[in-house]
């Protein structure tokens, strides 16, 4: 596998951490604003350059200073900057789950420096998302019911205060999830056991997230990939993007959920493969 080298690049009041590897065209980049995963793409290298950026806050990027630095737009703008101290003319942005979102705000904000777009296991419209009872994002995905009416009976006893409440909170749902609330309403649910700020900040950005109208601007060849069983976005999400995106390829990942996996692993790797042969073409 080629090495990556580790180093730097100042963009506007940060300092961002930067892998870099590889050799030829296009050169394609890499972000997830929450949850990087170097090695999860670091196979690019050995197809093209691979710039992967680590988000603020992450890794040995400078910390967060505000709450607008963990926003999918601040992540756009901050790749932005990296592409011009490269002095890369145009690449390939991909993202992968909430990468996506960075990836599409960055294609609608700076279409003349791509190449190329790849959305991996993304969404183009957050309400619709959260509407979706497949997701488990969703206040209404049936696995969350008995824990949601649990935690509302709870609250009632100890505190009827709360559910009269105009502000937002979060609330452990259960043992496997968190809720974000407003007043007696869930909102969004994010699996898991762990909460930090960047999950906080992520998942409070989902609900108001809608380019949805907005993909026909989209015009550098895309390709949009989704697990057939994703259980946080499913693949109609994906499904939707190609249809809205003009110049657009669909892989459905039959055996993966959120992500290719098993031997899947082989047709996504392929199919970015053909992909990469024909923008070099």
């Amino acid at each position: 596998m080629n090495l990556l080298k580790q180093h730097f690049v100042e963009v506007n009041d940060a300092k961002l951490e930067i892998f870099q590897g590889g050799a030829g065209s296009p050169a394609v980049c890499c972000q997830h604003p929450h949850s990087p995963n170097l090695e999860r793409f670091q196979w690019y290298a050995d197809q093209t350059e691979l710039i992967y950026v680590v988000a603020r806050g992450l890794g040995n990027s400078s910390p967060v200073k505000e709450k607008r630095d963990l926003t999918y737009l601040q992540a756009a703008h901050d790749l932005e900057d990296v592409r011009r101290k490269l002095g890369i003319a145009r690449w390939v942005v991909q993202g992968f789950s909430a990468g996506s979102q960075v990836a599409m705000m960055y294609a609608l904000t700076y279409p003349d420096s791509l190449t190329g777009l790849i959305s991996i296991a993304g969404f183009a419209r957050g309400s619709n998302l959260l509407a979706n009872p497949n997701s488990q994002c969703s206040p209404i995905y049936p696995g969350y019911q008995f824990d949601l009416e649990a935690l509302q009976r709870k609250t009632v006893r100890r505190s009827p205060a709360v559910l009269s409440s105009t502000e937002h909170y979060w609330a452990q749902v259960g043992s496997q999830a968190w809720g974000f609330f407003h007043g007696d309403i869930p909102l969004a649910l994010m699996p898991g056991k762990k909460l930090h700020d960047r999950l906080k900040a992520a998942f409070e950005e989902v609900a108001l997230f809608d380019v949805d109208d907005r993909l026909n601007e989209i015009q550098v060849p895309t390709l949009v990939i989704g697990g057939r069983h994703d259980p946080i976005v499913p693949i109609e999400e994906s499904i939707g993007i190609h249809k809205n995106i003009p110049n657009s390829s669909l892989l459905v990942l039959e055996n993966s959920k959120h992500g290719a996996e098993g031997e899947d692993l082989a047709i996504f790797e392929d199919a970015v493969r053909r992909f990469f042969s024909k923008l070099a073409a």
